[in-house]
């Protein structure tokens, strides 16, 4: 646990300076306040208005670990070719899992930031609503974190950033009707979709009911995933000599 907290505590200070600070905190409050700004004065239904901020956010978020992720190993590569990970700490393994965690905490911030900004600014849901919606956030995209982890350390930060826009474009797609047949077994799609069930939940209670089997469906899967993620991921870090240079 020791080398754990260390990990984070590292890496918080490499990336004090960084432009990650300004994705985590400056990017959530902006994207709340272009929305919530142009919906009091936009027609829109206010259903439609809540659905489309929650959706942007499950969209957005897959370019923004691309890039934040993308960073964390360029920065690894750069400080001695990996060698914080490959020798300095007696075990790698608490090392991915120190690099994991302070992915999510930061991750934890950008959607704290995002949904009280918004909510703050275009009241929508009560405290305990706003704690599902952060939940559901992080849950559907913790997967991502694992693979662009994966992705940035094998193939560089390039490839990262080229996965995170690839992701983002799924996302989208997730929400038309092809997303309807497969959206629970693509890892993209879970934050779009759980948000669209969170919004159906507070609308519809009849039409969530009628659908909740999916819905759960897919958060089984989604914890499945993480799982096998994780054991792919510690696997890995124990067998890993070092990366591509992250360009």
């Amino acid at each position: 646990m020791r080398t754990i907290l260390r990990c984070i505590r590292a890496n918080c200070l490499k990336t004090k300076r960084s432009i990650l600070n300004v994705i985590y905190v400056l990017v959530p409050f902006v994207l709340a306040l272009a929305f919530a700004g142009y919906f009091h004065i936009s027609n829109w239904d206010r259903t439609l208005k809540i659905s489309a901020f929650l959706e942007m956010m499950g969209i957005i978020y897959p370019f923004l670990i691309g890039i934040t992720v993308g960073i964390i190993a360029q920065q690894e590569s750069r400080a001695g070719q990996y060698q914080f990970i490959l020798s300095a700490v007696p075990s790698r393994v608490s090392v991915y899992i120190g690099e994991i965690c302070f992915l999510l905490i930061n991750s934890l911030l950008f959607c704290v930031v995002a949904v009280a900004c918004f909510s703050l600014l275009f009241p929508f849901a009560s405290i305990n609503g706003c704690i599902q919606i952060i939940g559901l956030l992080l849950l559907g995209t913790a997967p991502i974190y694992l693979i662009h982890f994966l992705c940035a350390f094998m193939f560089g930060k390039s490839a990262s950033m080229g996965l995170g826009i690839a992701g983002s474009l799924l996302a989208a797609i997730m929400l038309t009707g092809l997303g309807d047949i497969c959206w629970q077994y693509i890892p993209w799609a879970w934050s779009v979709r759980f948000m669209d069930f969170w919004c159906l939940s507070v609308t519809d209670r009849n039409a969530y009911l009628q659908s909740c089997n999916s819905f759960y469906g897919g958060i089984i899967i989604n914890v499945m995933v993480v799982l096998v993620l994780f054991a792919i991921g510690i696997i890995w870090i124990k067998l890993w000599d070092g990366g591509k240079e992250n360009d």
